[in-house]
């Protein structure tokens, strides 16, 4: 038996009610433990852990560790749920309809610098498993599809005024030709530099609060309404050598693929 007990949440917890940390996430493991064993659940007490426990969190740290040692932990700028009432983070899962599942505040996208680890560079070998494994065809499904590993190429299309240029990956690069216009997510760093100070950062910044308040698979939901704008920018179409509008729309997500 463990309990996941480390995190802002309980020393918040333990803030409002004015009480050491441990002392507070302590005393509500106990009350936890009785409760189950009052129900008479069979677990083997002796191989209990708590993840606030030193003796347990040490090997977090070793095994973070021996990932950046391997080049396998990063770090790199990205978009977070933010609760300012818990002042916490949270799981897409964790934000419903735009508001905290614990305190029900609404929750805040913030940009922040944080630890990623390379999981992708074990795609080939985590799909080659599943034919291992005696799984539900449903789960494997699932499994492959969550990698989301697919073959394709990486286009790069030329901002007009810029030296810099809209990476896109595609696995149909012979649709190239049909690219009529392009579409980044509102939380693209990129986007809010490129309405500062013109006509459109007004809306962008309503258009921007309204989407921020969805959660991503909302976002991505074929059920979902699909809206979005022009901010006045211009891409150039490698093919064609035409230029082509850049909106944004709440149905493009920054931490998929480019963002774009």
């Amino acid at each position: 038996m463990g309990y996941d007990s480390f995190g802002l949440p309980a020393e918040n917890a333990a803030i409002d009610e004015g009480v050491n940390p441990e002392e507070w996430t302590n005393l509500n493991i106990d009350i936890v433990r009785n409760q189950l064993k009052r129900i008479g659940l069979s677990y083997d007490w002796t191989r209990e852990i708590h993840s606030h426990d030193p003796n347990y969190f040490k090997w977090d740290q070793w095994f973070f560790l021996k990932m950046f040692e391997k080049d396998l932990a990063y770090r790199e700028d990205s978009y977070i749920n933010w609760c300012p009432q818990c002042a916490t983070v949270l799981a897409n899962e964790q934000v419903q309809g735009g508001h905290c599942w614990r305190c029900n505040s609404e929750v805040e996208q913030k940009f922040l610098t944080q630890w990623f680890l390379k999981i992708r560079s074990y795609a080939e070998e985590l799909l080659n498993g599943l034919n291992n494994v005696d799984w539900p065809e449903k789960v494997k499904v699932m499994q492959r599809n969550w990698i989301g590993r697919s073959e394709g190429s990486i286009i790069k299309f030329p901002i007009v005024g810029e030296e810099r240029t809209i990476d896109i990956f595609t696995t149909r690069a012979d649709t190239l030709y049909g690219v009529t216009f392009m579409v980044f997510a509102p939380e693209h760093p990129w986007v809010r530099e490129w309405v500062k100070g013109t006509e459109y950062e007004k809306d962008f910044e309503i258009f921007y609060t309204d989407v921020m308040k969805q959660n991503k698979f909302e976002r991505t939901d074929v059920e979902v309404d699909k809206k979005g704008m022009f901010i006045g920018k211009y891409a150039i179409n490698p093919m064609t050598k035409e230029k082509v509008p850049i909106y944004i729309g709440n149905f493009i997500i920054y931490e998929y693929g480019a963002g774009a």
